[in-house]
C-alpha cells in the first residue's frame, strides 16, 4: 500500500476550508471507516471496491467518486482481486451543503468522472500533496498562520 496526503490550515475568510488532501494505491480488502466531522470526496482512479453508508452499498470503480457527508457512519473497503487507486480531499463549509443542491446526499453519494476529468483531479491532488514540501519553512508557517 502507498499512500501519499498533507492537512492544510486555509483562511476561514476562502469559504472553503481543505482539512487534507491525498491519493492512495490500496492493497486487497484495505478498510476504512467511522464518522467525520468534515466532507470527504474519494475520486477513484483505477480498480474497484465498495463504499457502504446507513443508506446503501455501492460498488465502483475507476471513474466514480463518493462523497462522504459529516456525522454519516461509512465504511470503504478496495476490491479483491483489483484494488482500488484514488485521492480524497476533505473539507468543510462554513454553511448548508452545495451538495444537496445538485441531489448528491448520504442516500445518493456517487459521483461520475470523465477520463480528462480524473487526470486533471488526480493531477490538481498530487499539486495540493506537493505544495508543503516546495514552501521554506517560514512559508509554511505563514500559510497556517494566514
Amino acid at each position: 500500500m502507498s499512500q501519499k496526503s498533507h492537512n492544510f490550515i486555509l483562511p476561514e475568510s476562502w469559504g472553503l476550508r481543505i482539512n487534507q488532501a491525498g491519493r492512495e494505491e490500496c492493497i486487497a480488502l484495505h478498510e476504512f471507516g467511522g464518522l467525520r466531522t468534515y466532507y470527504l470526496i474519494h475520486v477513484i482512479l483505477d480498480g474497484w471496491g465498495d463504499f457502504m453508508n446507513d443508506y446503501g452499498r455501492w460498488k465502483l470503480h475507476r471513474g466514480n467518486g463518493f462523497l462522504i457527508t459529516p456525522h454519516t457512519k461509512h465504511r470503504y473497503r478496495a476490491d479483491h482481486e483489483k484494488p482500488w487507486t484514488y485521492c480524497w480531499v476533505g473539507f468543510d463549509i462554513p454553511r448548508d451543503s452545495p451538495f444537496e443542491n445538485a441531489g448528491i446526499h448520504q442516500g445518493n453519494p456517487i459521483l461520475s468522472y470523465g477520463p480528462e476529468q480524473l487526470e486533471s483531479i488526480g493531477s490538481l491532488v498530487m499539486k495540493m500533496i506537493d505544495l508543503p514540501r516546495s514552501l521554506s519553512l517560514d512559508q509554511q508557517i505563514k500559510v497556517q498562520e494566514w
